[in-house]
């Protein structure tokens, strides 16, 4: 590509998701039930579950969303 020094083997990649919420307890529960991700793990600032071949969601709190 024009412009970039090299590609991103993005797509070989293992990813995470990072969501911003306004509510983050009607987010959690979400993911853990109507998604089955069951509870997830609660870190500063959000909710992390991880999913299939080491990728992960991450949804935190955000009062802008």
């Amino acid at each position: 590509m024009r412009g970039y020094p090299a590609r991103m083997a993005l797509r070989e990649s293992r990813v995470e998701a990072v969501i911003a919420v306004s509510d983050l307890e009607q987010a959690r529960a979400f993911y853990a039930d109507a998604l089955g991700l069951g509870p997830g793990e609660v870190e500063e600032g959000g909710v992390r579950w991880t999913c299939g071949e080491g990728t992960c969601v991450f949804v935190y709190r955000s009062p802008d969303h």
